[in-house]
């Protein structure tokens, strides 16, 4: 899914006014997030930009999930990646794919369909007609066109 934000925006900042996030559940809930596949512990720090990728967890289980855990004891064991970091805050808009995993799902997914979501077009073909998705309005000759879809609640 997609959602549209302001570039330059912080993680937390991100998570807490889109996704509705307190400060509390995203330092209990939120123990692990990707920002364009790297392991992410300074969630004010690192921001997005047009085309950031974002992936949140709640706690993995194993060794791999002590390691890429926000903050935790055993990120040292992670392999150093070198992030550029862009200090300036944009005014522009930008559209950052969301993925959440494991237990985040059912507690932030259905906030989130019931304000709506950006799709592409073509990932949507294949809903069945009777679903509680309203309908969108897509461009026959552009099929990656991004549309905003809102689910209906049962």
């Amino acid at each position: 899914m997609f959602i549209r934000t302001r570039s330059g925006i912080s993680i937390k900042e991100f998570i807490t006014e889109y996704l509705n996030a307190e400060s509390d559940y995203i330092s209990k809930r939120i123990s692990t997030l990707f920002l364009n596949g790297t392991p992410v512990d300074d969630l004010d720090y690192e921001i997005l930009t047009d085309g950031s990728v974002l992936a949140l967890s709640a706690a993995m289980p194993g060794l791999a999930g002590a390691i890429l855990r926000k903050g935790g004891h055993l990120a040292g064991l992670r392999t150093r990646v070198e992030k550029k970091h862009s200090a300036e805050k944009a005014a522009s808009g930008a559209w950052v794919k969301l993925k959440l995993f494991n237990a985040l799902v059912p507690e932030l997914g259905p906030g989130l369909l019931s304000r709506g979501i950006w799709v592409k077009a073509s990932s949507i073909s294949s809903f069945p007609a009777e679903s509680n998705i309203l309908p969108p309005y897509t461009d026959p000759d552009n099929p990656d066109e991004m549309v905003h879809v809102i689910v209906k609640a049962v």
